[in-house]
């Protein structure tokens, strides 16, 4: 009977230890899953980081592009319906030079927005890499309105219309650019 007992209790300990071995096995096989989840884990907050902030730098640039859009028009339209009005007083006889009531000043910074704006515009459309962008962006500077006193009035507003038909296939160009962006972030 001893030897039966003896040998259940033996046969109970193999029993235990290997239970127990097989559960620490287990564990560390676990503990090691968990650790691979975890740098996996880390490795993919990491790129959607990193994502983020990209798709935040080209949503930021193109908002850029639209203010400077903005902003070429309007020195242009504000010069050009100051020279508009220029002509609606002018005596259509006259020889007098249009840009005599414009000032240097005026021109100047009309001139330095425009091309401060474009520079900027460009390295902006080939940091995003978009040729298509840089077409557009190209477009827009070389239809600007020239000031050039010897254009009639109705050449120089028509000018102004070519302008304004560059900058708004400029502008769509950026919110079709801005709203990808915006759904690819919200998939």
């Amino acid at each position: 009977m001893m030897d039966s007992q003896a040998l259940g209790i033996v046969a109970t300990i193999i029993i235990n230890s290997v239970a127990i071995g097989w559960t620490i096995r287990e564990t560390f096989v676990r503990h090691g899953q968990t650790k691979e989840l975890q740098e996996s884990n880390a490795k993919l907050q990491g790129e959607v980081n990193r994502l983020s902030v990209n798709l935040n730098q080209e949503i930021t640039r193109l908002n850029r592009i639209n203010e400077l859009t903005r902003g070429m028009y309007l020195s242009c339209a504000r010069l050009s319906y100051k020279y508009g009005f220029v002509f609606k007083f002018r005596d259509e006889d006259s020889t007098e030079q249009v840009f005599e009531d414009i000032s240097i000043d005026e021109l100047s910074n009309v001139l330095i927005t425009l091309e401060g704006s474009t520079i900027e515009m460009r390295a902006i459309a080939s940091t995003i890499c978009d040729t298509e962008l840089l077409e557009l962006i190209n477009n827009l500077r070389y239809n600007v309105p020239t000031f050039d006193n010897e254009k009639s009035r109705d050449e120089w507003f028509d000018s102004l219309k070519e302008f304004e038909k560059h900058a708004t296939a400029l502008l769509e160009k950026v919110y079709k650019l801005l709203q990808a962006a915006t759904e690819s972030a919200s998939h």
